[in-house]
């Protein structure tokens, strides 16, 4: 078992919506392009809730960029869905965002108090950049950028591979984790950070990446709405990057 440290309010911060063990949790608003571009036209969700787990017991094993199920016992029963982890494996608390986008998440959100008890079921997904490729290009579309940030709060001094970080959001409010991001690319100089705010940039195209990266020889990792990474899938795919080459968490409902 878990337990729910806090419920924090909208602006606060951490892991992707895809919806045990049990521990305790706390509870930021983000927006995500949907399509071949991102941002644009997409409603904001309701709620980003940043929730921290404290365990009751074994903490969980997992790898930065890996998905977990939670459950939070409410009146009716412990009902799981499917988040992605924002923190590092070694730390102690698993941190998450839930993202009150849908009726469920809605109902998860509003459920969320400090000390309720959580059951968590995982972890899952091979999600992981050292699988890939020297030369990296890493995705993220809104609340997309759970599982990159669980790597970069993992990263342990050495960053050993090249990696051009594109991160598109709707607005400056939207940008979560945008300083942490930026901290680590002044710790490794090989990470590079794009930030697309898309209240006044050009919206992230695929060409914007194919034209400014050899496709050929990189590795791409993505997550964001499921719609705008088949799309991003398609051109990378069709300019010359291997289907193997490509990896995409969907943060939606599996």
């Amino acid at each position: 078992m878990w337990r729910c440290l806090a419920r924090c309010r909208a602006d606060g911060d951490e892991a992707a919506n895809h919806g045990g063990r049990s521990a305790a949790t706390t509870g930021q608003p983000d927006r995500a392009g949907r399509g071949g571009r991102a941002g644009g036209g997409v409603r904001r969700a309701l709620a980003d809730c940043p929730a921290r787990l404290k365990p009751i017991g074994t903490p969980l094993r997992f790898s930065a960029g890996q998905f977990i199920f939670l459950a939070l016992r409410t009146p009716e029963q412990f009902d799981f869905h499917p988040f992605t982890v924002a923190s590092a494996p070694t730390d102690e608390e698993l941190r998450l965002s839930v993202k009150a986008s849908g009726d469920d998440t809605r109902r998860l959100y509003a459920d969320l108090r400090p000390g309720m008890d959580a059951r968590v079921v995982g972890p899952f997904g091979m999600f992981d950049y050292r699988l890939g490729g020297p030369r990296q290009v890493w995705i993220a579309a809104g609340i997309g950028i759970t599982p990159f940030i669980s790597w970069i709060r993992a990263l342990n001094g050495s960053l050993e591979y090249e990696v051009d970080f594109y991160y598109s959001v709707a607005d400056e409010a939207g940008a979560l984790f945008v300083d942490e991001i930026t901290a680590a690319t002044e710790r490794y100089p090989s990470l590079t950070l794009h930030l697309i705010r898309t209240d006044h940039d050009p919206l992230l195209t695929p060409g914007q990446i194919w034209s400014a990266h050899p496709m050929a020889r990189s590795s791409v990792y993505m997550c964001g709405p499921p719609e705008m990474m088949r799309t991003f899938q398609k051109e990378l795919r069709a300019h010359g990057v291997a289907p193997d080459h490509i990896r995409w968490e969907q943060f939606g409902l599996r």
